[in-house]
């Protein structure tokens, strides 16, 4: 396993699970622990934010690179994880169990990536341009090296 992934793999289940767990204190009620919830919750989402940016720095790419498409992205994911949680609120908190539903599924709509992930190739032969790789694109032979379809 590579540095930057072990390294990823810490940060991320210590965010997560500090960003879980401050969910969990501010949607139970019996706890009565919404105010320390959302700061546990926020601390979890700094450490996530500082994995991003160890990350990058890791693979030797700039921390954060500011473009509309990044910025549109952001957005998008802001408003799905938005509608998510109110969709979350709706069946624990305010007993609309169906719109709950609802409105929580269309978040998960809005965060799911309809491209799907794309990662950059640089063929063998040929010019040694990069481009991105789709699976119709490439066929693997048995030493299962990705080998270009004509």
């Amino acid at each position: 396993m590579k540095k930057e992934n072990f390294v990823s793999l810490i940060l991320g289940t210590v965010g997560g699970i500090l960003f879980a767990l401050g969910m969990c204190m501010c949607l139970v009620a019996e706890w009565n622990a919404a105010r320390p919830g959302v700061v546990l919750g926020a601390a979890g989402l700094a450490v996530l934010l500082v994995m991003l940016i160890v990350r990058r720095r890791m693979q030797g790419k700039p921390a954060i690179r500011i473009t509309g498409k990044a910025v549109g992205t952001v957005l998008l994911a802001i408003v799905g994880a938005l509608a998510l949680g109110v969709g979350m609120c709706m069946t624990m908190l305010w007993s609309m169990m169906v719109p709950g539903i609802l409105v929580g599924l269309a978040g998960i709509v809005l965060l799911l990536d309809p491209a799907g992930e794309r990662h950059t190739v640089t063929p063998a032969a040929g010019n040694g341009a990069a481009r991105a790789a789709h699976p119709r694109d490439i066929h693997t032979i048995h030493t299962n090296k990705p080998t270009w379809k004509a």
